[in-house]
C-alpha cells in the first residue's frame, strides 16, 4: 500500500514494522499466529485480532482481563459453510472491485518473478519487502 493509496482509502497511518508501544484498537496479521500472539499486548482493552493466515488457538490474555476478541479470515469457508446471500455478495464485492481496478481507482501491485531455482530469494524477499513474488515454473 502506498502512501498515495492509503490517503485515498481514508487510511492516516501504515506501519510498516511492528510497533514497540501500544494503544491500538485492532491489529490485522498476515505473517501467522506467532507475530500475532506477539502482538496482542499492543491491543487496547476489548481490542480485536483478525488473523489472516493462521489463527491463534489459545488467547493470549487471562480470561476476563483485557476482553480481546479473536477474529480469524478464513478464505475457502464459504464452499463448505456459505448461503446463496453470502455467494451472492461476495461476487458482488468482487465485480465491484474489478471495476475498481478497470477503472484506475484501485491499484493492483504488479508481482516480482522468480525462477523456481530461486525459491528462496522469492521466500525472502516476500518477507522483507511485504510484496508480492511469483516463482515461475
Amino acid at each position: 500500500l502506498t502512501t498515495e493509496q492509503a490517503e485515498k482509502l481514508g487510511v492516516k497511518l501504515v506501519l510498516r514494522d511492528a510497533p514497540s508501544e501500544g494503544g491500538y484498537f485492532a491489529l490485522f496479521d498476515a505473517n501467522g499466529p506467532e507475530e500475532a500472539k506477539r502482538l496482542v499486548p499492543l491491543l487496547k482493552a476489548n481490542g480485536h485480532v483478525i488473523s489472516i493466515l493462521g489463527r491463534i488457538e489459545t488467547p493470549v490474555d487471562e480470561p476476563f482481563t483485557r476482553t480481546i476478541s479473536y477474529h480469524e479470515i478464513a478464505l475457502g469457508a464459504l464452499h463448505d459453510y456459505g448461503d446463496t446471500q453470502q455467494w451472492q455478495r461476495l461476487v458482488s464485492d468482487g465485480e465491484k472491485l474489478l471495476n475498481d481496478i478497470a477503472s484506475g481507482s484501485l491499484n493492483v501491485e504488479e508481482p516480482t518473478d522468480f525462477e523456481f531455482n530461486n525459491l528462496n530469494d522469492a521466500l525472502e524477499f516476500s518477507r522483507i519487502q511485504k510484496q508480492k513474488a511469483v516463482v515461475v515454473v
